[in-house]
């Protein structure tokens, strides 16, 4: 797997460049799920792996910053960012109304990456796509990922 994955509701017959181009229209907010909002997968997340935490925006700082609205800091930043401790590079991920992007870094190994991805497919219904391989792996019936 590489280390920038993203997971998303993926047609059960659709290849690889035709997830990449919902992952684009996701990503430019031209496209949304509306049968499941990813954001509220976070708790999953949090219940498999307890060193993981919210990161919580100041909103009303990068207002004062950007001299905007905390509601139109609000709208943009309508994603929920979940951490491991600031000691250890963990995976980092991103969850967002249609998708869940997810940094993979060394402080978390391929078999907790993966344990984490099962339980996230699971619970969301999405496929995992990974841009750099070009690869989709779906959650079969056996909860393994392929």
């Amino acid at each position: 797997m590489s280390f920038d994955l993203f997971l998303f509701r993926v047609a059960p017959d659709a290849d690889f460049h035709a997830a990449r181009a919902v992952l684009d229209d996701l990503m430019d907010n031209k496209l949304t799920d509306p049968t499941f909002d990813a954001r509220d997968a976070v708790d999953t997340l949090l219940k498999v792996e307890p060193r993981y935490q919210r990161r919580e925006f100041d909103y009303a700082a990068l207002a004062r910053v950007r001299r905007t609205s905390e509601d139109e800091v609000r709208r943009e930043f309508d994603f929920v960012s979940v951490d491991g401790p600031m000691d250890l590079p963990m995976a980092q991920f991103c969850f967002c109304q249609s998708y869940i992007s997810i940094n993979w870094y060394s402080g978390t190994s391929a078999a907790e990456l993966e344990r984490y991805l099962k339980e996230l497919c699971r619970v969301t219904g999405y496929a995992v796509v990974d841009p750099q391989n070009g690869q989709i792996m779906r959650l079969k019936s056996n909860g393994e990922l392929g």
